[in-house]
């Protein structure tokens, strides 16, 4: 999954490039994320870079709809800690 997230992140940058001081942090953040969550990386690269909705991260999953959405919820919670304690 690593490969396809980092493919994904690549394409989107090529419409809105970051700077190369906001690429570093978000790989940081990214890393720290796989490291003491690793699910989240993956819930958040399908929904915001996929754009999947809830339903269908749910059939991945093998879930329901509303608790990908909590664990979104809870995965962009601690991303925004994460980049917070870079800043």
């Amino acid at each position: 999954m690593d490969e396809e997230i980092r493919r994904a992140f690549e394409a989107t940058l090529v419409e809105s490039p970051l700077s190369p001081g906001d690429r570093l942090d978000l790989e940081v953040v990214m890393e720290q994320l796989r490291r003491s969550k690793p699910p989240c990386v993956g819930y958040l690269t399908l929904h915001f870079i996929e754009g999947l909705d809830y339903r269908g991260i749910a059939e991945i999953y093998k879930s329901t709809a509303n608790a990908v959405r909590m664990h979104i919820a809870r995965c962009l919670t601690l991303a925004r800690e994460l980049v917070a304690k870079q800043g």
